[in-house]
């Protein structure tokens, strides 16, 4: 199970000097030099005298029992934050862990204590303290992570892993002032975010549309809705993950992770005020229950209104929130619960239109009702357990039930009839969709000889069903640059209007088998899923001309998937890795195959083939990584409209180069960078453009805090997001939205228990304009604007 580790935020150590260790060894004799609830465990493990072969260079601690406990599998627990700068020696030959642990520790002042939950390592001046269960997770203070236990499985060291995985941590998103998960993934490389007619955001991982998403490491498709105060971070996995959520994944996944009770005390408040009159606050408290931290619960509320909106609507933004969770954490248990309500609603997103190959001014007026947006309401209910059987079994099981009701008022231009004159009409529509869905496995840490394995072997499982009611809309002819506001008609909703019920439906069962082998340097990633799909029923009812209502029936498809990669350490900083994956959706449709007469059409497919390195910094704090990759998209359908059939073909073929760092390169210095080329091409058709997809696109955020003793509290951010051009369509004469570049700065204070963060986007107040397959609907994005927190810890 992973190791706990106690957090506190105290200054580094400067103890050097004394060599006092001392092993309170579990059994006959226990020191009584320590009152620590070390002293309390009776029995040690089997294998406390079980030998290793090391072969460890010198380096810093963090790094020196990273790779003791990848050779011995025990959990070693530390205070990262006081001892991330310890120095220890080189580490060669066979012994037991507490003959390592006194080698590496000889030359400080370092206590060893030996527990059931495994090694600590402390200064003598902590030894009162008891064991912190369930400690702030270090994406709540840091822009880096070094492990996921959602995403992955496997909960090993991310460097250690043959695939490219970006982490937003919660510190990002707080310094950066994001009011939503979407505006956090426009600046993630490799990620392009697309603000859709439909009110909603869509996005694509290496120039792939993907619904892949996932909650705390489930399907859920509502997870980048889930209010920002609550994420403790934002996990992106590239290339296809058809290994870890089944069907969707065809580009790459997001799994979103809320934060978690813990036994130490959390009690902050907030107050935000920004552009368009956005007054905000929040509220998050954590708090222990049992004295020795094991039973926490935490409480995060949220709310804010605008009065004001980016479009020129009469209403503004508004976000009503409210999450609890409950925790169990022990030596051999982590059970937690939570449950979450959010309700918002966001008025509709400006856009203009392109005419002659030219991108117009903004509309002069407003293009709608004034009360025109979206609006929705989400609720969600999950668990999370694991389990340690012993020291080499654990048992995981995650599921959650979740249900968002969406809104949707918008208004929405078509062809165009004359100069600056369009069609336009309210799409108007209610829609409802619940998902029960959960991933259940054992994971093992197993030797055979030299070999070690991380196996996760079980199921996972998703049904979602969604009910969509739609309402009948008048077309009406608007010049968008007439002088004055046109009177804009809203859609009533009643039983001469309701035109369309919609019904759709899917189910998938999977069962899976990883595992993670490694030996010496090299480490293998070997994974296969056996997949059950059913896709539909799914029923249009035509409430107006009832004979033209249909029904296609289920589909049943069944799909093997597997995944392999390769890494390997050259040494402790330097990485390289290879590996292949694939993706698919299948495709139940009412009309047949031109091939053969039957409906049995194939699923969608993607095959990713990926190569990378991976370098750390000797302190860990750190980390580049940079891979190039290829995706080809198989099985698409191409209608035939003479023969009224399918015709399956090879498609996309995607090629690219990311490049990513994160973490603390200096002291005092914190950064997120990002570079992204996208060359999108199609095998069948060499006149194929690729839409809303940018060739180039490089994002930076970074935290620098003064170096200066007198102003040690203060602390500036600075972020560029740059992207170059790209199509309104798929042709060599569609227009283009310009590329453009936003600069972002922020001030902050930061002396406890006070935080004060003025922070100022598109500083230079730059027209810029989101990515389209269209040129009736071209978004433009948000002029400069401001946000002021202050926040108060007590």
């Amino acid at each position: 199970m992973q190791a706990k580790t106690h957090n506190s935020r105290t200054m580094r150590h400067n103890y050097l000097t004394v060599c006092v260790v001392a092993i309170l060894a579990t059994g006959a004799g226990v020191s009584s030099m320590t009152h620590s609830a070390y002293a309390k465990t009776q029995t040690a493990p089997a294998n406390n005298m079980a030998q290793y072969a090391f072969d460890i260079p010198s380096g810093t601690l963090p790094k020196t029992l990273q790779q003791i406990k990848h050779v011995s599998g025990e959990n070693i627990i530390y205070d990262q934050e006081k001892l991330s700068d310890v120095s220890v020696p080189a580490l060669h030959g066979t012994y037991t862990i507490q003959q390592a642990l006194e080698i590496i520790c000889a030359k400080n002042s370092l206590v060893i204590v030996k527990t059931d939950a495994g090694w600590s390592l402390q200064l003598p001046q902590d030894m009162e303290k008891v064991t912190v269960y369930g400690s702030q997770n270090a994406a709540e203070k840091s822009f880096q992570v070094t492990r996921s236990e959602t995403a992955t499985r496997f909960g090993v060291d991310l460097q250690d892993l043959p695939q490219s995985i970006t982490v937003i941590t919660s510190q990002v998103l707080e310094t950066q002032q994001n009011q939503t998960v979407q505006s956090a993934l426009m600046t993630s490389g490799g990620v392009s975010t697309q603000q859709g007619s439909q009110g909603s955001s869509s996005f694509r991982i290496r120039g792939f549309g993907t619904s892949g998403m996932m909650y705390n490491g489930v399907a859920n498709s509502s997870a980048t809705a889930t209010n920002v105060n609550a994420v403790e971070r934002i996990e992106i996995l590239k290339g296809p993950q058809s290994i870890l959520s089944g069907a969707s994944s065809m580009g790459g996944s997001v799994n979103i992770v809320p934060k978690k009770p813990t036994s130490t005390p959390i009690r902050k408040i907030s107050a935000v005020y920004a552009t368009n009159n956005d007054l905000g606050g929040s509220v998050d408290l954590s708090q222990p229950l049992t004295d020795d931290g094991k039973l926490s619960t935490r409480f995060i509320g949220a709310k804010s209104k605008a009065t004001e909106s980016y479009g020129d609507f009469d209403k503004g933004r508004e976000s009503k929130f409210a999450q609890w969770g409950l925790r169990w954490n022990d030596d051999k248990t982590d059970f937690y619960i939570n449950g979450s309500y959010d309700k918002n609603f966001a008025p509709q997103a400006p856009f203009t239109v392109a005419q002659d190959g030219k991108i117009l001014a903004k509309p002069t007026m407003r293009v709608g009702t004034p009360d025109a947006g979206v609006g929705q309401k989400a609720t969600s209910f999950l668990y999370s357990f694991e389990y340690a059987l012993n020291d080499w079994a654990t048992i995981v099981s995650r599921a959650q039930y979740s249900k968002a009701d969406t809104d949707l008022n918008v208004f929405l231009t078509y062809g165009q009839l004359a100069p600056n004159t369009y069609l336009t009409t309210n799409t108007n529509n209610e829609s409802s969709i619940t998902t029960f869905s959960g991933d259940h496995y054992l994971r093992l840490s197993v030797d055979t000889g030299p070999v070690e394995h991380r196996i996760s072997t079980g199921i996972n499982h998703m049904e979602t069903k969604n009910t969509s009611d739609y309402y009948d809309s008048a077309f009406e002819l608007v010049d968008l640059y007439a002088t004055e506001q046109y009177d804009f008609q809203p859609t009533l909703r009643n039983d001469e209007t309701h035109s369309n019920i919609v019904k759709i439906s899917a189910k998938q069962v999977g069962a899976f088998f990883q595992d993670l082998v490694g030996y010496k340097d090299v480490y293998l990633s070997l994974g296969v899923r056996r997949d059950r799909y059913l896709d539909g029923p799914s029923d249009v009812i035509n409430l107006l001309y009832p004979n033209y209502s249909s029904t296609v029936g289920t589909k049943k498809t069944y799909k093997t998937t597997p995944s392999v990669g390769l890494l390997y350490a050259m040494n402790e900083n330097l990485s390289f890795y290879g590996t292949y994956s694939e993706g698919y959706i299948p495709q139940n449709t009412s009309r047949p195959n031109c091939a053969d007469g039957t409906y049995g059409l194939p699923a969608k497919e993607t095959r990713n083939k990926e190569v990378g390195v991976k370098l750390q910094t000797n302190d860990g704090k750190f980390s580049v990584t940079s891979s190039a990759y290829q995706i080809q998209e198989t099985n698409t359908l191409s209608y035939d409209s003479l023969e009224q059939c399918y015709n399956v073909q090879d498609a996309r073929q995607v090629k690219g180069m990311e490049l990513e760092a994160q973490g603390s390169p200096l002291d005092g210095l914190n950064m997120i960078f990002s570079y992204t080329y996208t060359d999108v091409t199609d095998v069948n058709d060499p006149d194929y453009y690729a839409a809303a997809i940018s060739a180039h696109k490089a994002s930076l955020w970074s935290n620098y805090q003064l170096p200066f003793s007198e102003l040690s509290d203060f602390g500036v951010g600075f972020g560029v997001t740059a992207y170059s051009s790209s199509r309104m369509g798929y042709t060599a004469t569609a227009a283009e939205v310009p590329g453009g570049a936003r600069v972002d700065v922020g001030v902050y204070y930061d002396k406890k228990p006070w935080q004060v963060r003025l922070n100022v986007n598109n500083l230079f107040d730059r027209t810029l304009y989101g990515v389209t397959t269209t040129e009736v609907f071209v978004p433009i994005e948000p002029q400069r604007n401001m946000s002021l927190s202050v926040s108060y810890n007590f």
